[in-house]
């Protein structure tokens, strides 16, 4: 097979791979850029995330897309993820910030049990 085909192919299966990596850590927070098929990249991410943070013990905070140049700190404000991220934006990455220790609520907590009549 002439080179040029082995390097469209390999290019052609990097582009269906996602991928996840730290780009900033400290203490119980933490941001990922993630690159190439969402999915996957998500995987990814959430490997990373347990690893810094261990099991079901992480919860993210923000995600979308930031300059790519930028290594943010502080969480980006009003984000709303995407259908696909890996779609192309000029300049700019996805982002997912997150911090261990804080589950967010999935579901409304229990109402409180009343306490059963008295028999007469």
């Amino acid at each position: 097979m002439p080179r040029s085909h082995l390097l469209v192919t390999a290019l052609a299966l990097v582009s269906a791979c996602g991928t996840a990596r730290v780009v900033y850590q400290s203490g119980n927070t933490g941001t990922i850029e993630l690159s190439g098929d969402a999915p996957k990249a998500m995987v990814e991410a959430n490997r990373e995330m347990t690893t810094v943070c261990g099991a079901n013990n992480a919860s993210i905070v923000a995600q979308g897309y930031e300059p790519a140049a930028t290594s943010s700190y502080d969480p980006p404000r009003g984000s709303a993820a995407p259908a696909d991220p890996s779609a192309p934006h000029d300049g700019q990455v996805w982002r997912v910030h997150f911090q261990c220790g804080v589950q967010a609520a999935t579901a409304p907590p229990a109402p409180p049990v009343a306490a059963p009549a008295p028999a007469l």
